[in-house]
């Protein structure tokens, strides 16, 4: 780090702040990862990074050297900043000095690596990227061997899915596909789709005590229709779905109620988790 960046107009800091855009991030390829927990999971997981803004006055613990010095070695361009300009930069309300611009990875289903007995969570148009960075850091707290990601109402790079998953997304195999593809490669290899008889709803779920434990397990969460923000093009293709996920289903169930509303995606799968 041979100079201390002081302007918010520097080229650098400019390109960094328009990746807070989801445009911005789809046209370059780049996304912004934030954070000291963030960027070690990054690490962690082997992802690769572009460029590391710094600001020591802004750290709040004693390893950030370290780690600067470990993705420095891996390539990362290292530039401080002034608190002002890094500020500027962040995305929170209490900044921690680091944050990173990275190339996005991707992945398709067949690089997901099933384990004997594996178990996935399919996510279905979820709207709200805080839930799907919780259905992630949820998902890998449990162990399951990916998440696949469908029909994505908002990419996983957005940087509430990159905070609420607590970096896990790096260390977590994310795939982001179809339903259509998603279903095709449920059947394929034998995955049980089951559907909710009240709603329509449908689940690749395959509980031990209905399938016994040698079958996958696939946990499904999706976005409701007739909520905000649908429109009648959306809620044909909810149908369209619908339909094929009846043609798949090899049950019918019908899960319990709540006495109370009913709960956002993210919350239900932590519910769920937390009894098993």
């Amino acid at each position: 780090m041979d100079r201390l960046i002081s302007s918010a107009k520097n080229p650098k800091v400019k390109q960094a702040n328009k990746l807070w855009q989801r445009r911005q991030r789809d046209e370059q390829n780049l996304f912004l990862i934030e954070g000291y927990r963030e960027l070690l999971r990054a690490s962690e997981g082997g992802q690769p990074l572009e460029t590391l803004f710094v600001a020591p006055e802004l750290f709040l613990g004693n390893n950030e050297t370290k780690l600067i010095e470990k993705l420095s070695r891996r390539g990362a361009e290292l530039l401080q900043c002034s608190e002002r300009v890094f500020r500027s930069l962040s995305y929170r309300d209490r900044p921690d000095g680091l944050l990173a611009i990275a190339p996005k990875q991707s992945r398709s289903l067949e690089d997901l690596q099933p384990s004997e007995n594996p178990l996935f969570v399919v996510a279905e148009a979820i709207e709200k990227p805080g839930n799907l960075g919780t259905i992630m850091r949820t998902s890998d707290a449990v162990g399951v061997d990916g998440v696949i990601v469908c029909d994505r109402c908002t990419d996983i790079t957005n940087p509430n899915v990159v905070r609420a998953s607590v970096g896990t997304l790096f260390t977590l195999p994310v795939v982001e596909t179809t339903t259509d593809e998603t279903l095709s490669w449920l059947k394929e290899r034998g995955v049980k789709v089951a559907q909710d008889r009240r709603t329509g709803t449908w689940w690749a779920d395959v509980e031990d005590e209905v399938w016994g434990a040698d079958d996958w397990i696939t946990e499904c969460f999706g976005a409701r229709a007739g909520q905000p923000g649908y429109t009648a093009d959306d809620a044909l293709s909810l149908l369209r779905k619908a339909d094929e996920a009846r043609r798949c289903a090899g049950i019918k169930v019908t899960p319990p109620r709540s006495n109370g509303s009913t709960p956002d995606c993210s919350v239900r799968w932590i519910r769920r988790e937390g009894g098993r």
